[in-house]
């Protein structure tokens, strides 16, 4: 009877203290001896998806697909370029067979993943920079919505954020500090959005790190 008290008692306690809570961790890429710190000054807006119901959040995901992957393209010209060189280096000798297959194979991956980020851009309509730029403005028009009066926290030397929320639909809008791109959006501080469905008693951690493209 004790026991069958206690339990009660401590389901009791945990219902009544239990919150509905979104938070989570805001970390950015400072260097490769130090790796990531806390995003100090970094902004995490709390937006209700009622009162921004035309709000594109697929806009921002392939906003920052595009980005990745032209982000990404310079890197495979080099590596391919480097190759390339060491292809010929060792084509033909006998000493370098290991080498020139080794080369090549490289070659061959990296111009695969070459293509498959040019066939991506190419399908989602944004393989020219006049095409990424409307995405960009486009996406820039759809981020104002956000910037009304909404809840608001800034992250500290320890890098964390909690909001108490009712259950429902959220974008959860975060705006770093220390880590900014030369774009119309990020030009003061790059940005990441999740849209997030949270039910009564759940806690759902949103974390992000900005880290170097």
């Amino acid at each position: 009877m004790r026991k069958i008290l206690f339990t009660t008692f401590m389901l009791f306690g945990y219902f009544s203290f239990a919150q509905t809570s979104i938070g989570g961790v805001i970390t950015y890429y400072f260097n490769e001896y130090q790796g990531n710190k806390p995003d100090l000054g970094a902004k995490v807006y709390l937006v209700d998806s009622l009162k921004v119901k035309d709000f594109n959040v697929e806009l921002f995901n392939k906003f920052t697909l595009a980005e990745n992957c032209r982000g990404s393209l310079p890197k495979y010209n080099q590596l391919i370029e480097i190759y390339l060189e060491e292809v010929k280096r060792t084509n033909g000798k006998k000493k370098f067979v290991d080498e020139n297959l080794k080369a090549k194979k490289n070659l061959e991956n990296c111009e695969n993943s070459k293509n498959e980020i040019l066939i991506f851009l190419k399908e989602n309509d944004i393989e020219t920079n006049e095409k990424f730029d409307n995405l960009t403005k486009n996406l820039y028009n759809e981020i104002l919505k956000l910037n009304n009066d909404f809840p608001v926290k800034s992250i500290d030397n320890l890098g964390g954020y909690n909001f108490i929320v009712k259950k429902g639909t959220y974008y959860v809008y975060v705006k770093s500090n220390n880590r900014k791109f030369n774009n119309i959006i990020e030009n003061n501080g790059q940005i990441y959005i999740k849209k997030i469905r949270i039910l009564e008693n759940d806690i759902k951690d949103v974390s992000y790190n900005f880290s170097k493209i």
